[in-house]
C-alpha cells in the first residue's frame, strides 16, 4: 500500500507520529480489536453544538480529521452512505447519521470496511422518532489504545458540560518526542529489545483441550465477541485481597487468570498479554491534550509467565513472581510495538497479538460505555472500574473458538481460585494443591470434565507432526524409494528437505490455511512438496498433469489458489493465473534452513482440496 496523502499539512505532527502511523497504514488488518465507546448526550443540546464541541476538541490534530472520502483507496467513486453536517467533510469529524436504532451496529462496523488510512472516527447517530442523540467513537484497539479511546471519549464528555480539558505542568509532546528519538540509538533501546525479543522467542500456540470450530470463517464472516460477566465486586475488596500479598488488585486478579488459564492449558511456553494503556505523558496547556494517544501502538505487550504448573511454586511466591514479571514488563514498555510485531512475524510467520489479553478498564463517563465487535483474539479478560466503586469482570471471547458453556466453566474456576485466595492462611499453599486437591470443596481442576466427556470432539496430530514424530525415531531408514531409477530418501533426508521448502513458502507469504496447487510428476520428489506446503501451515490441491487444459483452469479458477507449484512451462495453457507461480524444478532452496519448522497449524484446519470427476 503506498503512504497516505491525506495528512493535512496545516496540522502539527510530529515526523515520530508520522513514522508509526505510516508503518500502521502499511498493514492495518493486521491489528483489528475494533472497540467501539459509546455515550448518550443529552437531548436538549442541538446538532451544532455537539459538532462544535467534538471539532473543537481534535481539529488541532491530522490523524483524528475526518475519515469521509468520496472515493475508495483504490480510486473508485463510493456510494455516500450517510449525509454530514455541516457540509465540510474535510475538516469536520461528526457525521450526522438518520438511522433507526436496529442498523446502528453495522453501520458502525462498515467505515472498517471502506476508510481503512483512519484508525479513529466520531459518529453522531440521531434517531429521527425519538430524538436520540448517542456519540460513537470508533477505534483500532491497537492504535489509540483502551484508555485513549476512554480518555478521547471523557474530553468530550467534559466539554460538552462547558468544562475546559486540564492543564498539566511537565515536558511537552514535543520534548517526548525529542526525547524518544535519541532513545531509539541507546544502549537502553537495545537491552529492551532483547527482553521483548527474549519473550516472543520462547512462546509458542495455546492448544486449547476445548475442540475449535470446525468451520473455518473469514474475519468477515466472524460472529461479534460475546461476553460473559464473571462478577461484580467491591474493589475494596480486592484491594484486600492485593494487600494480602502485598501487590496492587489487578496483580492480584491477574494472578488469578493466569492460575485459572493453567488449569485448562499448559502455559509454561505462552503468552499473555498485558495493555500498557496510553504511556500518560503530562502535557502542558498549549499543547493538544490528545497528541500523546495517538499513533504509539502502547498497549499491547507480551508477558511470558514461563512457570511450571506442576512444580513446587507456591501461590505467594507465583503471585510475586507474576508481579515482578509485570513489572520488568513495564519497565520495556517503550520498545516499538511495530518493531515487535514484524519480528514476531518474521520469526513466528503468524500475528503476534494471537490469543489471550488481560486488561484494567478505567472509569467511564455517566452514560457511556464500550462494546467489541470483532476480534482475532480468543480471549480477553477485562476488569472494568465503575463510577460506584466496583469491579465488574467480563470475558470476551471469539466465539468461532469458545462457547458459552466453555466460558462459563472457566468463570466458574475463576471464582474458585479467587475463593481460595481469600480464605487460605497457608500463603506458601503449591500450586499443584490449588489445582488438583479433589478433597476440597473448592477443588478447581475441571480439566477432569473434558477427559470422559464423548461429546467433546478430542484434537488430534497433524500428519506433519506424526512424520516429525518418526524421522526423529528412525531418521535414517529409508522412507521413498524408486525401484526402477534407484532412486530413494531417508526420514532425515525428507524431513530437511520439506523444512527448506516450509520455510520458502513462509517466505513468500503461505500461512494457515493458504491454498497451494501441485502440479508435479506422481513421483517421489512430489512428497517434500507436500510435506513443505502442510509444515507452512498451508492445504494443498493436486492437479493431475494428465488433465486437459480446461478442466485446470477450471479447477484454479474454482478454487482461487494463490499459489501454483509445477516442474513443467505452462504458459501455452494457463489462462490469467494472478497468483505466484513456482517452478520447483529451477528455484534455489539452498540458502534455507533445514532445522525443525514449528507447528503452525492444528489437527482441525485444512490439509488439502479434491476434486473429483
Amino acid at each position: 500500500m503506498n503512504r497516505p496523502n491525506q495528512i493535512s499539512t496545516k496540522h502539527s505532527v510530529s515526523k515520530f507520529q508520522e513514522s508509526l502511523w505510516f508503518e500502521y497504514c502499511s498493514d492495518p488488518n493486521s491489528y483489528n480489536y475494533n472497540v467501539i465507546s459509546i455515550t448518550e448526550v443529552d437531548k436538549t443540546k442541538s446538532i451544532q453544538e455537539i459538532v462544535f464541541v467534538a471539532n473543537n476538541l481534535i481539529s488541532r490534530h491530522a490523524l483524528l480529521r475526518s475519515t469521509f472520502h468520496d472515493r475508495d483507496d483504490d480510486g473508485k467513486p463510493t456510494k455516500c452512505y450517510r449525509r454530514e453536517y455541516p457540509v465540510d467533510h474535510v475538516n469536520n469529524v461528526v457525521h450526522l447519521m438518520m438511522t433507526p436504532v436496529e442498523d446502528r451496529d453495522n453501520l458502525v462496523k462498515k467505515p472498517f470496511e471502506l476508510e481503512k488510512l483512519y484508525p479513529i472516527r466520531f459518529y453522531l447517530f440521531v434517531d429521527p422518532i425519538k430524538s436520540d442523540y448517542k456519540i460513537y467513537i470508533v477505534c483500532h484497539h491497537i492504535v489509540i489504545d483502551g484508555l485513549g479511546n476512554y480518555n478521547l471519549l471523557l474530553d468530550f464528555y467534559n466539554l460538552l458540560s462547558g468544562k475546559s480539558l486540564p492543564m498539566l505542568n511537565g515536558p511537552t509532546f514535543d520534548d517526548f518526542i525529542t526525547q524518544h528519538e535519541e532513545w531509539l540509538y541507546s544502549n537502553d533501546y537495545k537491552l529492551k529489545q532483547k527482553f521483548w525479543r527474549d519473550q516472543i522467542d520462547s512462546t509458542k500456540n495455546i492448544v486449547w483441550p476445548i475442540q475449535f470450530s470446525s468451520v473455518q470463517q473469514t474475519l468477515e464472516d466472524k460472529q461479534s465477541t460475546l461476553q460473559y460477566q464473571v462478577f461484580h465486586n467491591n474493589v475494596e475488596e480486592l484491594r484486600a485481597l492485593g494487600h494480602k500479598f502485598k501487590v496492587t488488585w489487578f496483580v492480584a486478579m491477574f494472578s488469578a487468570v493466569w492460575i485459572t488459564l493453567s488449569s485448562f492449558v499448559d502455559l509454561k511456553n505462552a503468552n499473555i498479554w498485558l495493555p500498557f494503556s496510553a504511556r500518560s505523558m503530562p502535557v502542558n496547556h498549549d499543547k493538544n491534550a490528545l497528541s500523546q494517544l495517538v499513533g504509539h501502538f502502547a498497549n499491547n505487550m507480551p508477558v511470558h509467565l514461563n512457570i511450571d504448573k506442576f512444580n513446587s511454586i507456591g501461590l505467594h511466591s507465583t503471585i510475586q513472581q507474576i508481579a515482578k514479571l509485570i513489572s520488568t514488563a513495564k519497565q520495556n514498555e517503550m520498545y516499538p510495538f511495530i518493531d515487535l510485531a514484524r519480528y514476531a512475524q518474521q520469526t513466528l510467520k503468524r500475528k503476534l497479538v494471537q490469543q489471550i489479553i488481560i486488561t484494567k478498564t478505567p472509569k467511564m463517563p455517566m452514560n457511556s460505555h464500550f462494546k467489541t465487535f470483532r476480534s482475532d483474539v480468543e480471549l480477553w479478560f477485562d476488569f472494568s472500574e465503575q463510577s460506584d466503586n466496583t469491579i465488574i469482570f467480563n470475558i470476551n471471547y471469539n466465539s468461532t473458538v469458545f462457547n458459552t458453556n466453555n466460558i462459563k466453566l472457566m468463570g466458574e474456576q475463576f471464582l474458585k481460585v479467587v475463593n481460595i485466595m481469600k480464605n487460605y492462611d497457608d500463603l506458601e499453599l503449591k500450586i499443584p494443591k490449588l489445582l488438583n486437591d479433589q478433597d476440597n470443596s473448592t477443588s478447581i481442576k475441571l480439566i477432569s470434565k473434558f477427559e470422559n466427556d464423548l461429546s467433546v470432539p478430542q484434537s488430534f496430530p497433524t500428519i506433519q507432526e506424526l512424520f516429525q514424530q518418526q524421522a526423529k525415531k528412525l531418521p535414517n531408514h529409508l522412507a521413498l524409494y524408486m525401484g526402477e531409477l534407484g532412486l530413494s530418501m531417508t526420514y532425515k533426508q525428507l524431513d530437511k528437505k520439506s523444512n527448506k521448502i516450509a520455510r520458502y513458502l513462509f517466505q513468500i507469504g503461505v500461512k494457515v490455511e493458504t491454498l497451494v496447487a501441485l502440479h508435479l510428476n506422481q513421483d517421489m520428489y512430489m512428497i517434500p512438496w507436500i510435506l513443505g506446503i502442510l509444515k507452512a501451515g498451508g492445504a494443498y490441491i493436486p492437479i493431475d498433469k494428465t488433465y486437459p487444459a480446461e478442466r485446470k483452469n477450471y479447477i484454479i479458477k474454482d478454487s482461487e489458489v494463490s499459489y501454483f507449484i509445477t516442474d513443467e512451462e505452462c504458459s501455452d495453457w494457463i489462462e490469467n493465473f494472478s497468483g505466484k507461480l513456482i517452478k520447483s524444478n529451477t528455484m534455489d532452496i539452498t540458502n534455507q534452513s533445514d532445522d525443525i519448522v514449528e507447528t503452525v497449524c492444528c489437527g482441525e484446519n485444512l490439509c488439502y482440496v479434491m476434486y473429483t470427476s
